[in-house]
């Protein structure tokens, strides 16, 4: 069991702590992996997505963006397969849309990000 996250912040329903488990916290925890930037955490420095370092770098092709994502959601807990995915980068506003779907366990989760620098 999570702790329900919504809008990148702790979900307070009623004031009180609302948590997710299952399925349900796989997504969360897919959504939460593909918005945290690579070096961004103080505790690993080789947590996340290498957004400045290749992703938003001139010359990097829309099928390396896809499969650098696809390998980050593969290594996400809970996670079986990727069955569909997304990514359509904006360059002239440099905004990085992911979009899929994942199977964990015998469900299947839908997610979605949008990243900008």
């Amino acid at each position: 069991m999570d702790l329900k996250f919504t809008d990148n912040d702790v979900d307070l329903t009623g004031g009180d702590l609302s948590w997710v488990e299952g399925a349900e916290a796989v997504r969360q925890d897919i959504e939460m992996t593909l918005g945290t930037w690579l070096g961004e955490t103080p505790y690993d420095k080789g947590a996340g997505v290498p957004y400045l370092q290749v992703i938003f770098k001139r010359g990097t092709t829309q099928a390396a963006i896809r499969f650098i994502i696809e390998h980050i959601i593969r290594d996400v807990d809970g996670v079986d397969d990727v069955l569909e995915l997304s990514t359509e980068l904006d360059r002239p506003t440099r905004v990085l849309t992911i979009t899929g779907r994942a199977r964990v366990g015998t469900e299947v989760v839908d997610f979605e990000t949008e990243v900008t620098p």
